[in-house]
């Protein structure tokens, strides 16, 4: 049997950090959504009301334009062409297609969440999380109350509220989608537990990509400049500060670019 496996990923801009944060929140609200007690309700709320601080970002929209614009150009450059045998011309022109709609729609669009951010019941909720313990029954008697309707009342608007960021988790998607799989994973060791290697100033690097067996519980510190990627390997320890392993570690790695 195949030993279980634990990713690890650091981002190399912003635009990469924020959509690994919306995933994140994305997969937090879709597990909870589920759970139809009062305290499921309240965290996929609260979730999906940390989806919208971050989607609230004036700055978001433009990243995520740009990082689409420059797979719409890479992806035209090879449209037309001779192609390697590994790639099917129909599948890449559909890619193509599909971002140029993104891309479009995304223009075309103002920000996600705005419809919330109207809504006076969300924003008092929004405002009082900002204090710990800010939501409870006192602060927020109208939430209190909602939180006694009907499952049915509860989950059909925490449908529609999370509905307002689909096309926002669609592009996310795609684009962490597409960084993930420019590079497979290859195998590398890590020398009493310390690696490190020069990058490719002339390429787009988005994102590094480390795996390892989750049973031998070590996990990485992942250290990126300009120039150069360093990587220190741990032994989980809960109980005191951390200390770096002393011998050869093997894992995965992926330098994931444009």
């Amino acid at each position: 049997m195949s030993p279980v496996i634990t990713t690890y990923e650091q981002p190399l801009n912003e635009c990469v950090r924020l959509c690994l944060r919306l995933e994140f929140l994305f997969q937090k609200a879709k597990h909870y959504i589920d759970d139809d007690s009062g305290w499921g309700t309240r965290t996929t709320l609260e979730t999906i009301l940390e989806i919208l601080n971050v989607a609230d970002r004036p700055d978001l929209k433009t990243k995520l334009s740009k990082a689409l614009g420059m797979y719409v150009v890479s992806l035209s450059g090879f449209i037309g062409k001779k192609l390697p045998s590994n790639i099917d011309e129909k599948k890449l022109i559909h890619l193509h297609d599909q971002i140029n709609q993104m891309l479009e729609k995304l223009n075309n669009s103002g920000r996600a969440g705005q419809n919330l951010k109207e809504n006076e019941f969300i924003i008092t909720i929004l405002q009082r999380m900002s204090t710990s313990g800010g939501t409870c029954a006192f602060s927020v008697p109208s939430y209190h109350l909602w939180l006694q309707q009907s499952v049915q009342i509860r989950r059909k608007q925490l449908d529609e509220w999370l509905s307002s960021f689909l096309e926002l988790k669609a592009i996310i998607s795609l684009l962490l989608r597409l960084i993930r799989e420019s590079v497979i994973l290859d195998s590398a060791v890590a020398k009493h537990g310390f690696y490190q290697m020069d990058f490719d100033t002339r390429l787009a690097y988005q994102m590094v990509r480390v795996a390892l067996p989750t049973a031998d519980l070590v996990y990485p510190e992942i250290s990126v400049g300009r120039h150069r990627l360093s990587i220190h390997f741990y032994e989980l320890n809960t109980f005191g500060r951390p200390v770096q392993m002393n011998k050869d570690i093997k894992f995965d790695l992926a330098c994931c670019k444009i």
